[in-house]
Formats: C-alpha cells, sequence, structure tokens
C-alpha cells in the first residue's frame, strides 16, 4: 500500500461555511471585480458587530458568559463544523465603565483549556493556553485604578470578545467539563449592545488600528445589500482557493497576514484561533483525488503520537449537506478514545459499514458527501505529520 497525502488546507470553518451561502444573487447594490479596500474592512466589522449584538443578547447582557453545555450534535449548535474537542464560553465585555475582570481556575495540566481575546476589528489581540489567575481587561488609555495581582489585557475598544475553550474527552467526561465552566467568572457592569448602523457602532466603540485609520469612515453607508454581494464576492475567492489556510490570518494587526482580502475571506472561520495556537486542516478528496463520498470506503492515518503536536489532535467528519455531525453516531476520534496500532498510527476507515477489520471506524452516509477536519493544537511545523490518505 502506498501513502500519499492529501490534505487541503483551508480555514476550518471557511470553505464549509461559505457552501452554504452560495445561490442566486440577492445584493441590492453590485459590487465591484475588486471591492474597495474601505468595503473589505466594513465587511468585517459589520460581520463582527452583528455577531457581538447577538451574544449579547443570547447571554442576558455584556460582561456575562453563555456556555455551550452539551457536544454539539446535528442541529445542536449554531456553529459550522462545530468542535467536538471542547465546550465553548463566551462572553461579550463592555469596558465603558471601567475594568472587567475575568477569574480564570485552576485546572489540571492534562486538559487543554485556552482563552482568546478578539478585538472590533477582528484582530487576535491575546491569548493563552490554561491561563490562571484573575484579569483585568482595560479600554486603552484608562488611567484609573485597576485591583493588585491581576494580569492587565488593554483592548482598543469597549467590547472585545472573550472566548473560552474547555476541552472534553469523551461524552462521560462532560459533567467535568461542565464544572470548570461553572468556575468561570466575569466581574463588571452587565449592559447591551445596540446599534441602527454597526459601521458607527464601531467607530463610536472601538479605536480604529492606525493601519485602518480612515477606512469605516468612508464605509456610513455600507448597506445590507452591500453586505450580501460582499460575501457573495468572498465565497467566489474563498473556494478559489485564495486564503488556503488558518496561518496569519486572526493574528493580531502587524502579525499575521496583512491582504485585505484574506483577512475577510477569515471572517467565515470567525474567532477561529491563530495557526500557532491551532492548525486546522480540511480533507475533502481522496486518493484518486475524487471528493469524499459515503458511497466508497476511504482509508486515513495518522501518528497516535504526533511529533508535532503539542497539545492534541483530533479528527471530526462533517456532512458537506448539513456542515454539521451526524445525530448519534462517533463523529471523533483523538488519542483519548484510540490506542496506536504496532506502527504507532491510528488508522481510521470512513464507510457506510463497519468495515470489521480492525482499524477505526467512522460511519458515513452511503448516499452522502462528506469531509473530514483534522486539528492540531500547538503544532510545531517542522515535525507534524498530518492526516494520511491510505492508498492501494
Amino acid at each position: 500500500m502506498v501513502k500519499r497525502t492529501l490534505m487541503t488546507m483551508v480555514l476550518a470553518f471557511g470553505l464549509m461555511a461559505i457552501l452554504t451561502l452560495i445561490g442566486p444573487a440577492y445584493a441590492d447594490k453590485q459590487v465591484a471585480d475588486t471591492p474597495s479596500v474601505e468595503y473589505l474592512h466594513a465587511f468585517k466589522a459589520v460581520f463582527h458587530a452583528k455577531y457581538l449584538k447577538r451574544v449579547a443578547s443570547d447571554a442576558g447582557g455584556t460582561n456575562k458568559f453563555i456556555h455551550t453545555t452539551v457536544l454539539p450534535t446535528e442541529g445542536t449548535d449554531s456553529m459550522v463544523t462545530p468542535a467536538l474537542d471542547h465546550l465553548y464560553s463566551k462572553a461579550v465585555l463592555d469596558l465603558s465603565h471601567g475594568p472587567v475582570y475575568f477569574h480564570a481556575p485552576i485546572l489540571d495540566m492534562s486538559r487543554y483549556y485556552s482563552i482568546s481575546v478578539a478585538d472590533q476589528e477582528h484582530y487576535m489581540i491575546y491569548d493563552k493556553i490554561r491561563p490562571t489567575g484573575v484579569y483585568a481587561f482595560i479600554r486603552t488609555g484608562y488611567k484609573g485604578p485597576i485591583a493588585d495581582k491581576v494580569t492587565v489585557i488593554e483592548c482598543p475598544g469597549d467590547h472585545p470578545h472573550l472566548f473560552v475553550r474547555t476541552q472534553v474527552f469523551d461524552k462521560a467526561d462532560l459533567p467535568n467539563t461542565i464544572a470548570i465552566q461553572n468556575q468561570l467568572k466575569i466581574v463588571g457592569k452587565v449592559g447591551k449592545i445596540e446599534f441602527a448602523n454597526p459601521v458607527q457602532f464601531t467607530l463610536d466603540t472601538h479605536t480604529v488600528h492606525p493601519a485602518n485609520k480612515g477606512l469605516l469612515a468612508k464605509a456610513l453607508n455600507y448597506s445590507e445589500g452591500d453586505h450580501a454581494a460582499m460575501t457573495q464576492w468572498l465565497t467566489k475567492k474563498a473556494q478559489s482557493g485564495y486564503a488556503p489556510n488558518n496561518i496569519g490570518l486572526y493574528d493580531a494587526i502587524g502579525k499575521g497576514n496583512e491582504d485585505p482580502v484574506a483577512r475577510a475571506v477569515a471572517m467565515f472561520g470567525h474567532l477561529a484561533l491563530t495557526g500557532d495556537h491551532a492548525l486546522y486542516g480540511t480533507t475533502t478528496l481522496d486518493c484518486d483525488v475524487s471528493p469524499l463520498h459515503g458511497s466508497k470506503v476511504s482509508v486515513f492515518t495518522i501518528p497516535y503520537k504526533n511529533p508535532g503536536v503539542g497539545e492534541f489532535w483530533s479528527i471530526t467528519r462533517y456532512s458537506l449537506i448539513t456542515k454539521n455531525t451526524y445525530p448519534n453516531t462517533n463523529d471523533i476520534f483523538n488519542a483519548y478514545n484510540t490506542k496506536p496500532d504496532v506502527n504507532g498510527n491510528v488508522t481510521v476507515t470512513f464507510s457506510s459499514k463497519d468495515p470489521e477489520d480492525g482499524t477505526y471506524w467512522m460511519p458515513v452516509k452511503a448516499d452522502e458527501p462528506y469531509y473530514i477536519i483534522t486539528r492540531y493544537y500547538l503544532p510545531d511545523y517542522d515535525k507534524l505529520v498530518k492526516l494520511k490518505a491510505v492508498c492501494k
């Protein structure tokens, strides 16, 4: 048997998310062949502002967590290609009244647990694996009192987004993960997010990075029709492979990919981690370079102890129809529910019937296409061994 790498690296949430958007034009206005930098940036700001408003409403206000407390299955999570590695805890902070404090619990080192903080222009301004202690979020330029013995995170806007990921080893581990979520604490005045114009809202509550100065001010008339047209234009760019992976797309400004088109395409992987924190790999093709489909049998391998993974790896299968997992089936393999074979590998068979050959079986539907996302947390690119197709 010959092994051949067939990893098509795209945004973890990107390509599969945008496939849901393809259809007849529905925009009120047309976007030029190459949208202006102002519109590309407005797309990011509008996309993110709408998300902030929705999450704050669902959580019952700003400075409050909203927790995912069940492993996502078909129809139970609004995220496209939801990760089954961890539960989500999200909060929209409000720094307009002074510091907001986040209390992080101390956890066993064996469990992955992280925070990431994005600003209102969708740049990652802070991330940390296994944070501990108290974090004080302040608006840049704040001169008032701050509690002692805290880690201070300066934010260019009133509404940074705090994202906590807490690892789940398996379904039996859910109560332990939820108990950790219950230890997460935010101290700050609860408020609301309301606006009529998301671009104006961003300008009013956020200090635009110097490199982007003037862009949003020129896009105050950016409309819902413009946003729909931009979505379609960026969908086509993503399909063409314009942003082939998540490396550099979510980093702080000046530290990643500064191409405005790539950064806008990255919104389809909204709030994803940076490439040095987690590499997302999407596999859509088999050995014969044909799309993965449940009508055939496909086999892939990965090292159980991957030399290029500092935290953990996972393999999840998603329906190309729903962009989600299958109900009442096993949807994930990782080092916590597998064992290595004599060669130190984990071999996974994707098929509609159990192969009963000693490999790990990932059920697929005989009449449906699917895709695989492999997540590599804390990757070392020089040593990383990616998911490989097993070819005859």
